[in-house]
């Protein structure tokens, strides 16, 4: 998300001027299932939603109204809140407010606010959590236009080596080929962590540093992380762009949960190698599908599976120890690195 506060951190820290990024073409959301499945772009302002595929004549209105109310929304000020107290009402009452069809909360909930569940709509109080995931979309859209999505250039192997080249700027080190053993305490203080470095095919070097604080992946804390879900991902190739999105050399497409019947909803990405082909990687939890709108073109051979397990870090256990939050599949999503105190 251009906006979002990942892309936030990468400007602050000037990772961007050894980055270079892609701006995705197009955010597209499908509707329906099966052979009836259908992509359509997803409208960003009350211009783009007068003129939408997705709605009807009169749902086009309620839409509009609906995002010129969304750009001017303040929470402190209740006299623009539609008579709701938006601080318990559900997302539910919002939408009612407006007449919304079902279908309509589908895309807003999905590929605006980039929710991977339905969850949202009838949890109390997350009205204005919800309000502002979909200003951030709009907000990201008209940055650069187009979409709200930018993507490294060479791929998202492109960040750690950003921060990696920062960091050797300011005198740091960046260790590759190392396993970490294990965390040195010192009570229920973290100091430190001894590790094994690979030197070659045979020679190994073993080593113990100290540190003020360590940050890390819930991955390299296994005994302290718990596992609360999985991943799985695919990459495929297509000899054709995806069908209704005007020959985008990229693209976002956003499945929700209801068109699919799963209980998350799905993004994909595709991104174009030649104009031959394309690259398409999607990701989702709770199992792989093949999406309607990859059905024709797709080549067999050239599609890979990968799985991994999302681990949570623990309520603190010790000082001076800090994982992050799992990236939870949410390539689309306006979510960000947070750290936790174990």
């Amino acid at each position: 998300m251009s906006s979002g506060e990942l892309s936030n951190i990468l400007f602050s820290t000037n990772v961007t001027t050894s980055c270079k990024f892609k701006q995705i073409a197009g955010s597209f959301v499908q509707q329906g299932a099966g052979s009836k499945a259908t992509v359509a772009k997803v409208p960003s302002d009350a211009r783009e939603a007068l003129t939408s595929s997705l709605m009807g004549i009169f749902e086009k209105r309620r839409m509009k109204s609906f995002i010129e109310w969304v750009g001017t929304f303040n929470e402190g000020d209740s006299t623009g809140h539609k008579g709701l107290n938006i601080q318990t009402c559900t997302m539910k009452d919002v939408f009612d407010k407006f007449g919304l069809e079902a279908s309509t909360r589908d895309f807003i909930g999905h590929a605006m606010a980039l929710y991977t569940t339905d969850d949202y709509i009838t949890e109390k109080g997350r009205a204005p959590e919800t309000i502002e995931r979909i200003r951030l979309y709009g907000n990201s859209v008209a940055r650069y236009g187009k979409s709200p999505y930018i993507y490294p250039l060479y791929g998202l192997g492109e960040l750690p080596q950003g921060f990696a080249r920062l960091s050797a700027v300011h005198q740091g080190t960046y260790m590759l080929g190392t396993e970490l053993d294990e965390i040195v305490h010192d009570g229920k203080k973290a100091v430190g962590i001894k590790a094994t470095r690979e030197r070659g095919t045979s020679e190994e070097m073993t080593f113990t540093t100290k540190a003020k604080k360590i940050l890390g992946d819930p991955t390299y804390f296994p005994g302290k992380a718990r596992v609360v879900g999985h991943v799985l991902k695919a990459i495929c190739i297509l000899n054709h762009p995806i069908a209704n999105t005007n020959d985008a050399d990229s693209c976002q497409i956003i499945i929700p949960q209801s068109q699919v019947g799963r209980k998350n909803g799905k993004p994909l990405l595709s991104i174009s190698l030649r104009p031959e082909l394309m690259h398409v990687r999607y990701l989702h939890l709770h199992g792989l599908l093949r999406p309607q709108c990859l059905s024709k073109g797709l080549l067999h051979r050239h599609r890979f599976h990968h799985g991994r397990d999302l681990r949570q870090p623990p309520p603190r256990a010790c000082r001076r120890l800090r994982a992050s939050w799992p990236h939870r599949g949410e390539v689309h999503g306006p979510t960000y690195p947070t750290l936790r105190a174990t």
